[in-house]
């Protein structure tokens, strides 16, 4: 979804507090067919992001 809507700042906020940019400038790229290095997934970031999201007001 980053790739179709790029100046998505809630999605790019949400996809960079979930996963590490990189990872997901890295399979960006590799959708794009640029780059062929994968992104990776940490688990342990995941979590934490999720954990800091649920503790955010809305705004």
């Amino acid at each position: 979804m980053c790739i179709e809507y790029p100046e998505n700042e809630v999605l790019l906020e949400y996809a960079n507090s979930l996963f590490d940019f990189q990872n997901v400038y890295n399979e960006m790229q590799r959708i794009r067919e640029v780059g062929a290095q994968r992104g990776q997934i940490s688990i342990q970031h995941f979590f934490d992001g999720l954990l800091q999201e649920s503790y955010r007001e809305d705004t």
